[in-house]
């Protein structure tokens, strides 16, 4: 079977589909043939399954190109950012990095395209402004031998990072009460751990008395009009 085809960017592209052909060059005295069988349906069912991983699993993955724009983001990544995968692609990490944090970006950049792997912490930046703690995980996107971009999974710390301050807060808290002796101290010197703790401007203590609730302790510089 005679099959016809075209040179498209260094390419040889072949217009229609077939289960196997033969595509014959050469001059008039030597020849060359090339026999290609179709594989496309065993790639089409290995890409589905692998965009279907990688859509339902619960770590944020994140595909850039050597530019550092993003190709691919999977919805986890997205809400991450409280964000759509398709409003993300074509950014950038840097976008949706605090600048405080862009040092580190650059870093681990580099070492992906000397083909070293790193892991490390940082903070997304969400569409609303607030801050996610976040563990990154990086690895060379190759292209033959080439570096093609990066390959990244994210997963996010937010529940780690409030288990370990609830620790300091509880550690802080024991020891400053072994300190007090009385009913008052120990309210107070837990205020002030707390507000301390928290990074609050103010805190004040309310004492039910009835059926209204009463202003018993403070720390910190209350507003007046509370």
């Amino acid at each position: 079977e005679l099959v016809n085809y075209r040179v498209q960017s260094g390419y040889m592209v072949v217009d229609r589909l077939f289960d196997a052909a033969e595509l014959r060059m050469g001059g008039k005295r030597s020849a060359k043939t090339v026999r290609i069988e179709r594989v496309q349906d065993e790639l089409v069912q290995e890409r589905d399954f692998a965009l279907q991983v990688m859509t339902t699993v619960g770590q944020g993955l994140s595909v850039t190109d050597t530019q550092g724009r993003f190709e691919y983001v999977n919805p986890a990544y997205a809400r991450l950012l409280n964000d759509t995968p398709d409003n993300l692609l074509g950014r950038t990490p840097f976008d949706v990095t605090f600048e405080e944090d862009h040092d580190r970006l650059r870093s681990v950049r580099t070492q992906r395209q000397e083909g070293g792997t790193s892991t490390y912490e940082t903070r997304l930046k969400r569409a609303d402004g607030r801050a996610v703690p976040v563990l990154i995980t990086g690895s060379p996107r190759l292209s033959g031998t080439q570096w093609a971009g990066t390959i990244a999974a994210i997963t996010d710390l937010s529940a780690h990072k409030e288990t370990e301050q609830a620790i300091r807060i509880l550690a802080a808290l024991s020891h400053s009460l072994e300190l007090e002796r009385t009913p008052d101290g120990v309210t107070e010197r837990a205020l002030q751990v707390l507000s301390e703790a928290i990074d609050l401007a103010w805190l004040v203590l309310y004492v039910r008395d009835g059926s209204t609730f009463c202003p018993t302790l403070t720390s910190g510089a209350v507003p007046p009009e509370i």
